[in-house]
């Protein structure tokens, strides 16, 4: 019999609760009563910005930045009357040392590690009730999630924290950097950004197909297959979102930002925003000023 011995991993980030877990789309001039508590807090300003306190420090985060709350310090974040903010938060506990190097830490989160954020919300949002309340405290059990979601929210959280610390302690030797992204993905992009110049407008598939000399079934397949929507379908998405922005920044009405945004009716805009947020625009807004503390009448 061959004797074979046991390693025990060493683990240096052990997640043992998850708290609270949520993405709220606020006013451009919420506010917060700000809080102290047991566990870290991290924020990631997925759109727009925010003013954040910690301590005695105030400092405006942009989109894209990553901003660390350690246990029982004192911290409070707030809309700066400007651009309306995009929030992933998510509060656990863990107790490992490793994590000392996040303390009172904001920076630009790169690029390679966003697609953490996006697996956590898409867990988040399986395993658990989602709400618009940036003051809740608990988080509501779905009764049909799927199976190991709450542990695969441990599990992207723990290999989330572990690259980052991994970035800031590494001395990486100069790397040749090959850009192996498939073509079709670069079409794709090249499209987005299009469709992304064109908001405030209105465009077609013919328009996209002239502009790059592709014919019609070859980009509409390469941009299904790369994004998993119609260039059309994305396209409504982009401006849906773009809409949300409007809603919660200024005091347009419904039928001006469907005018702003080249839908063909007021109807039709309500139409799809309902289809894409499972609400109207006038039910989105009014969330956004009962839990941003927003617009005043």
């Amino acid at each position: 019999m061959v004797d074979f011995v046991y390693h025990k991993p060493k683990c240096i980030i052990n997640v043992t609760k998850i708290v609270t877990i949520h993405y709220h789309e606020l006013s451009k001039d919420f506010r917060h009563e700000g809080e102290t508590h047991d566990m870290w807090e991290i924020v990631y300003v997925d759109k727009g910005e925010v003013i954040s306190i910690a301590g005695e420090n105030k400092t405006l985060v942009k989109q894209g930045d990553i901003i660390f709350h350690e246990p029982f310090k004192f911290h409070n974040v707030m809309g700066n009357n400007i651009v309306a903010p995009n929030l992933f938060i998510i509060t656990f506990i863990t107790s490992s040392k490793a994590m000392n190097c996040f303390k009172g830490k904001t920076f630009k989160l790169p690029t390679k590690y966003k697609k953490f954020i996006s697996k956590l919300m898409a867990e988040g949002s399986a395993a658990f009730e989602m709400t618009t309340d940036i003051n809740a405290k608990e988080l509501k059990e779905r009764e049909n999630a799927p199976i190991g979601a709450q542990q695969l929210i441990k599990l992207y959280l723990e290999e989330f924290l572990l690259l980052l610390i991994r970035e800031q302690h590494e001395m990486r030797a100069p790397k040749v950097l090959l850009n192996d992204e498939p073509e079709s993905n670069n079409l794709v992009n090249s499209v987005i950004h299009m469709l992304r110049e064109n908001l405030y407008s209105k465009i077609n598939i013919s328009d996209i197909c002239q502009h790059f000399n592709y014919s019609k079934t070859h980009l509409c397949t390469n941009f299904r297959q790369n994004s998993g929507h119609s260039i059309m379908a994305y396209y409504n998405l982009l401006k849906i979102a773009e809409s949300k922005r409007l809603l919660r920044e200024t005091d347009y009405s419904i039928s001006e930002i469907s005018f702003q945004l080249c839908f063909d009716s007021p109807q039709y805009f309500s139409k799809v925003f309902k289809r894409i947020t499972d609400m109207t625009p006038s039910e989105y807004r009014k969330t956004v000023d009962k839990f941003g503390v927003t617009k005043k009448d």
